[in-house]
């Protein structure tokens, strides 16, 4: 919904992101970068779908929305519209560069 997604709590989790130089304030799911890395963008049929690729990340960023009781992979109607704005964007720099 555009806000935080909530602030890290565990003491262990606070240390070991301080360990390995992350921030240590608001959640922001990055911590090796696997969990971003496995959301790919698939096509079924006449769909198409931002997924993520594996389980291990699957159950990870399921993990994530039952620990902060709030989903957080579901775009927003804000972020879907970015999304389109920059397609759109993008579709016409395109075809305005073969004029």
């Amino acid at each position: 919904n555009g806000g935080k997604i909530g602030k890290y709590k565990s003491k262990s989790c606070i240390k070991k992101r301080s360990e390995n130089g992350r921030q240590t304030g608001n959640v922001d799911l990055e911590f090796t970068g696997s969990l971003r890395d496995s959301m790919q963008v698939v096509k079924a049929g006449d769909e198409v779908f931002l997924a993520i690729i594996n389980s291990t990340d699957y159950v990870k960023a399921k993990g994530q929305e039952s620990r902060g009781k709030k989903p957080i992979f579901i775009p927003s109607d804000d972020e879907r519209r970015d999304v389109e704005n920059y397609l759109s964007d993008l579709i016409s720099e395109r075809v305005l560069s073969y004029f």
